[in-house]
Formats: structure tokens, C-alpha cells, sequence
């Protein structure tokens, strides 16, 4: 039978055009997916990569705050000059916390092999839970003073006798229970606040309040004007196994443990002291280790930090298997209150 008009106008594809056809869109499949690959990877190493200069970048603003602020109680320089007058044995007292500067202004473990740190409960003293710090890792602990109210907290005007309450110039919300230092430049107090927060007055009766007490009501001078309320602190710094099962940052606040920064592998602390007698040097630092005998000398203190990130997202040729990313952060802080003192008296004639 002979083909019809109609048959001989139709056209189609044969097999090896579907199949060429097939190839290339395939190739330029493949070549999408790669593109596609290669874009999704890339912005999981720029994410990577903010989130550890974040974190490194957070973690040395806390730590050369707390250093910048190591050894301050206020106009008082001499720690000797302080006295404690929380209550020992109060129930939220914890020895080697809340002694803060009879323990020094700066101090630190080199290798902290062995070394547990307990999360304080702020109330009544008890344990909560327990780190265990990361051998080979150091730790630092800094004790100095904040004000205790936004700006200058100074007082109003002279008390009467040492054991009135004290009057602060504006109002200030301070909880009842809060551990506070009054200082001038002759002395210094830590006492725990009786009265509720609000007002102008701090009440330091020997009642007890907050799971402190003090041992008296009586201060060991009368306090003027002008001097100064603030917050003592005893703030550690030290790494442990973290929530999300890597490594972490943490820092112990007055007892309180917080989780700082995630996924930190290393935390070293070198220290830099100067060489002449405590207080008669010029201020810098000429002598550097990981601890020594007198930290009363040391004027400044280099942290070293090495942050990863959550995942194996780089391969370098010849890597078997991806590893994940690393920047080490290091920051040298001066201890602000003993370079300034040291260098008046270096120029004292």
C-alpha cells in the first residue's frame, strides 16, 4: 500500500537525537546541581565563619572588660584596706567566692588537668551542678567592682555615725540581698543590702536577707560624700564540655556558672608582670609567664582563644575526611587600676 499524503508530512525525532538530546540536558543538569552545590557550600562556610569571629569577638569583650577591671574597689587601692562584713556563715556564703579581694585581684590555673567548678545556687549556696574543666586548658579568675547604679554611685551626704544607713545622691533600684562595697580612699566596706530596692537609702542592718547576713551593722569608718557604692565580683572564666556536646567557654559569676561561647577547643592565659616591687614599678609589664609566685605584680594578662565551627565543612588535599574550621583569637588587656597607679607613683619626685 502506498503512503498517503498525510504519511509522508509527519516528522519526528529519531532514537540517537532523544538520546544526544537526553546527554546534553543531563550535562547541563549536572553542571546546575554543581553550581547549586558549590553556592550552598560556600554559604555554609560564610555562616561558619561569621558565627565563630562572633563568638571569638564576644569572648575577648568579656574577658578584656573583666581584666580592665581586675583590682578595682574604687578610690581605695589597698585591698588589705577592705573589710568583709558579709556573715561566713550565711547560706549563700561560699569561701573562695564571696572573700573576693582577700583572694587577689588576678589569678589563673595554667593547665587545669583534674579541675572541676561548681554552679553556685545564689540563694542558699548548694550545688547545682559541677564542670569539669578541659584538661590542657587554662583559668582565670578576676575579682574587682562595678557601680552600682548607671553612672557614678556616690553618696549624698556624710552619715552620722558608722552604723546609719547610707544616702545615695539619686535613687537607685538595688535589690534587697545584694552584695555591695562602699569605698573612699581610706577604706572600704562589703556588706549585703537589708532594704528593699528603691530610694535613695542603703540599709546594712545585721538582719539577714537573700541567704546573707552581716556580721554587724556597723562600718569601720563613717563614709562622706562622695564616696562610692558599687558591686563587688568574682568572675571566672574556664572551659567545659558544652550543651551541644562540643566544647564551650563558660564564665562563673559570683558562683553562677553562664555558657559564653560555643564550640572553643582551646583558652590559654599568659600574664605579664612588672619586675619592680608591687606598686613602685613603672607600669609595664617585663617578666611573662602562665603564673608567678606574687600576682600582685602582674599588669596585664594575654588570652588566647581557638574557636571551630559546628561541622566538617573544609578538605585540604591529601584530607582523607573534611575537618572543621579554626581561628584563634588573642588579646592583650592591661589591668587598668594597677598601670594607672603604678605610673603616678613611678613619677612621684
Amino acid at each position: 500500500m502506498r503512503p498517503t499524503f498525510l504519511d509522508r508530512n509527519q516528522t519526528g525525532y529519531t532514537i540517537i537525537e532523544l538520546l544526544v538530546a537526553l546527554l546534553l540536558g543531563a550535562v547541563l543538569l549536572l553542571g546546575a546541581i554543581q553550581v547549586f552545590d558549590s553556592s550552598r557550600e560556600g554559604a555554609r562556610v560564610q555562616n561558619a565563619m561569621s558565627s565563630i569571629q562572633d563568638g571569638g569577638r564576644l569572648a575577648m569583650e568579656f574577658l578584656s572588660r573583666d581584666i580592665r577591671n581586675a583590682d578595682f574597689s574604687g578610690c581605695v587601692t589597698d585591698p588589705t584596706l577592705i573589710t568583709n562584713n558579709l556573715n561566713p556563715a550565711s547560706a549563700a556564703y561560699v569561701a573562695g567566692i564571696h572573700d573576693f579581694f582577700a583572694l587577689g585581684g588576678i589569678n589563673g590555673v595554667a593547665e587545669a588537668n583534674g579541675m572541676t567548678i561548681d554552679n553556685i545556687d545564689p540563694e542558699n549556696g548548694a550545688v547545682l551542678e559541677t564542670y569539669d574543666v578541659i584538661d590542657g586548658t587554662s583559668t582565670i579568675s578576676i575579682v574587682g567592682a562595678l557601680p552600682a547604679c548607671d553612672g557614678i554611685s556616690v553618696l549624698d551626704a556624710s552619715a552620722a555615725d558608722e552604723d546609719d544607713p547610707l544616702n545615695l545622691r539619686a535613687a537607685c533600684d538595688i535589690d534587697a540581698g545584694t552584695v555591695l562595697l562602699v569605698s573612699d580612699c581610706n577604706q572600704g566596706d562589703i556588706f549585703v543590702k537589708t532594704n528593699p530596692a528603691g530610694g535613695t537609702q542603703i540599709e546594712h542592718t545585721a538582719a539577714p536577707v537573700g541567704g546573707f547576713s552581716n556580721l554587724g551593722n556597723t562600718f569601720t569608718e563613717i563614709y562622706k560624700a562622695d564616696a562610692q557604692i558599687l558591686v563587688p565580683f568574682m568572675r571566672e572564666y574556664f572551659v567545659a564540655e558544652g550543651s551541644n556536646g562540643n566544647n564551650s567557654l563558660y564564665r562563673r559569676d559570683n558562683g553562677s556558672v553562664r555558657e559564653l561561647i560555643t564550640n572553643v577547643t582551646d583558652f590559654q592565659v599568659i600574664y605579664g608582670q612588672d619586675s619592680m616591687p608591687a606598686l613602685d614599678g613603672d607600669g609595664a609589664a617585663d617578666l611573662f609567664g602562665d603564673n608567678f609566685a606574687d600576682m600582685t605584680r602582674v599588669v596585664s594578662a594575654r588570652v588566647s582563644l581557638t574557636v571551630r565551627s559546628d561541622e566538617a565543612l573544609i578538605r585540604e588535599p591529601g584530607d582523607a575526611e573534611s575537618r572543621p574550621i579554626t581561628r584563634t583569637y588573642s588579646s592583650t588587656t592591661g589591668i587598668r587600676n594597677r598601670i594607672v597607679q603604678s605610673s603616678i607613683i613611678a613619677v612621684e619626685p
